[in-house]
Protein backbone atom coordinates (compact mmCIF):
# COMPACT_ATOMS: atom_id res chain seq x y z
CA UNK A 1 0.00 0.00 0.00
CA UNK A 2 2.84 2.39 0.83
CA UNK A 3 4.45 1.80 -2.55
CA UNK A 4 1.14 2.48 -4.31
CA UNK A 5 0.68 5.75 -2.46
CA UNK A 6 4.22 6.99 -3.05
CA UNK A 7 4.08 5.95 -6.71
CA UNK A 8 0.79 7.83 -7.15
CA UNK A 9 2.31 10.83 -5.37
CA UNK A 10 4.73 11.19 -8.29
CA UNK A 11 1.88 12.60 -10.39
CA UNK A 12 2.62 16.28 -11.13
CA UNK A 13 -0.74 17.40 -9.72
CA UNK A 14 0.02 16.04 -6.25
CA UNK A 15 3.80 15.92 -6.16
CA UNK A 16 4.08 19.30 -4.35
CA UNK A 17 2.18 17.75 -1.41
CA UNK A 18 4.29 14.60 -1.16
CA UNK A 19 7.39 14.37 0.96
CA UNK A 20 8.83 11.05 -0.21
CA UNK A 21 12.37 11.43 -1.46
CA UNK A 22 13.67 9.70 -4.61
CA UNK A 23 15.68 7.44 -2.29
CA UNK A 24 12.53 6.43 -0.39
CA UNK A 25 10.75 5.73 -3.66
CA UNK A 26 13.69 3.59 -4.77
CA UNK A 27 13.57 1.63 -1.49
CA UNK A 28 9.84 1.06 -1.85
CA UNK A 29 10.25 -0.03 -5.47
CA UNK A 30 12.91 -2.53 -4.41
CA UNK A 31 10.71 -3.87 -1.62
CA UNK A 32 7.72 -4.15 -3.97
CA UNK A 33 9.88 -5.98 -6.53
CA UNK A 34 10.99 -8.52 -3.90
CA UNK A 35 7.36 -9.09 -2.85
CA UNK A 36 6.31 -9.58 -6.49
CA UNK A 37 9.20 -11.96 -7.12
CA UNK A 38 8.46 -13.99 -4.00
CA UNK A 39 4.76 -14.12 -4.84
CA UNK A 40 5.40 -15.35 -8.37
CA UNK A 41 8.37 -17.64 -7.85
CA UNK A 42 7.64 -19.12 -4.42
CA UNK A 43 4.26 -18.48 -2.77
CA UNK A 44 2.07 -18.71 -5.90
CA UNK A 45 4.51 -20.47 -8.24
CA UNK A 46 2.09 -23.17 -9.44
CA UNK A 47 -0.65 -20.61 -10.04
CA UNK A 48 1.75 -18.30 -11.90
CA UNK A 49 2.92 -21.15 -14.13
CA UNK A 50 -0.69 -22.09 -14.93
CA UNK A 51 -1.61 -18.48 -15.67
CA UNK A 52 1.34 -18.03 -18.03
CA UNK A 53 0.77 -21.39 -19.69
CA UNK A 54 -2.98 -20.98 -20.28
CA UNK A 55 -3.49 -17.21 -20.43
CA UNK A 56 -0.11 -15.94 -21.58
CA UNK A 57 2.54 -13.75 -19.96
CA UNK A 58 0.23 -10.71 -19.97
CA UNK A 59 -1.86 -12.44 -17.29
CA UNK A 60 0.84 -11.66 -14.75
CA UNK A 61 0.66 -7.95 -15.52
CA UNK A 62 -3.12 -8.09 -15.27
CA UNK A 63 -2.87 -9.77 -11.89
CA UNK A 64 -0.61 -7.04 -10.53
CA UNK A 65 -2.88 -4.35 -11.97
CA UNK A 66 -5.70 -5.92 -9.98
CA UNK A 67 -3.45 -5.96 -6.92
CA UNK A 68 -2.73 -2.24 -7.40
CA UNK A 69 -6.44 -1.51 -7.75
CA UNK A 70 -7.10 -3.37 -4.51
CA UNK A 71 -4.36 -1.41 -2.73
CA UNK A 72 -5.82 1.86 -4.00
CA UNK A 73 -9.27 0.79 -2.86
CA UNK A 74 -7.84 -0.08 0.55
CA UNK A 75 -6.36 3.41 0.79
CA UNK A 76 -9.64 5.08 -0.20
CA UNK A 77 -11.78 3.12 2.26
CA UNK A 78 -9.67 3.90 5.33
CA UNK A 79 -11.74 5.95 7.81
CA UNK A 80 -9.08 8.66 8.09
CA UNK A 81 -9.00 9.09 4.30
CA UNK A 82 -12.80 9.15 4.16
CA UNK A 83 -12.81 11.88 6.80
CA UNK A 84 -10.26 13.86 4.80
CA UNK A 85 -12.43 13.57 1.69
CA UNK A 86 -15.74 14.37 3.36
CA UNK A 87 -14.64 17.89 4.20
CA UNK A 88 -15.16 18.83 0.56
CA UNK A 89 -18.91 18.38 0.94
CA UNK A 90 -18.96 20.92 3.76
CA UNK A 91 -17.44 23.52 1.44
CA UNK A 92 -19.84 23.08 -1.48
CA UNK A 93 -22.30 25.84 -2.28
CA UNK A 94 -25.52 23.81 -2.01
CA UNK A 95 -27.51 26.65 -3.57
CA UNK A 96 -25.57 26.28 -6.79
CA UNK A 97 -26.10 22.52 -6.74
CA UNK A 98 -29.82 22.94 -6.14
CA UNK A 99 -30.00 25.40 -9.07
CA UNK A 100 -28.23 22.84 -11.21
CA UNK A 101 -30.80 20.20 -10.27
CA UNK A 102 -33.66 22.60 -11.08
CA UNK A 103 -32.08 23.47 -14.43
CA UNK A 104 -31.88 19.74 -15.18
CA UNK A 105 -35.62 19.40 -14.51
CA UNK A 106 -35.36 18.11 -10.96
CA UNK A 107 -37.67 18.86 -8.06
CA UNK A 108 -37.35 22.06 -6.05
Amino acid sequence: MTYTFVAMAQHPAVRPYASATPEQLDQLQTRAARIMEQSLTEICRAEAISAIRFEGPASIGSAFQAFGAAATSDLMTDPAVAKGLEGVGDKLDTGKLEALGIAAGGAR
